[in-house]
């Protein structure tokens, strides 16, 4: 529909419904949080030393708890080959994952701390 009619302004649906802007926005920061730590939990284990698929792979198996990684943390190995620091930021991406990436990033807000 928006190519056939560029200049036109169209809400989103969703089973029917429209979805509000305030819930697309909060999806969208969901989904921007997630891959910033994605991408700086990768940045800091590819810099210990690890390769970028193990690196990346780690982290998306500790954020999300989805089954082994590819490389050396895959289904036939485990994490000990990994430097301490590395296993230190993947422990702190899975408390991250754990809790929710919204709940973690409020905590770091002032008014979190105003009573």
């Amino acid at each position: 529909m928006k190519i056939n009619h560029p200049k036109s302004i169209l809400s989103i649906k969703l089973n029917g419904k429209t979805v509000d802007e305030k819930t697309n926005i909060s999806i969208l920061s969901f989904v921007v949080q997630y891959l910033f730590l994605f991408l700086i939990g990768t940045i800091i284990i590819v810099a210990t030393g690890v390769d970028p698929v193990t690196g990346a792979s780690s982290v998306a198996t500790c954020m999300a708890g989805i089954g082994p990684g590819l490389g050396t943390v895959g289904p036939m190995s485990n994490y000990s080959s990994l430097p301490e620091v590395g296993k230190v930021v993947l422990s702190l991406l899975m408390i991250i994952g754990r809790l929710k990436i919204i709940t973690v990033f409020a905590i770091f807000t002032r008014s979190f701390w105003k009573i």
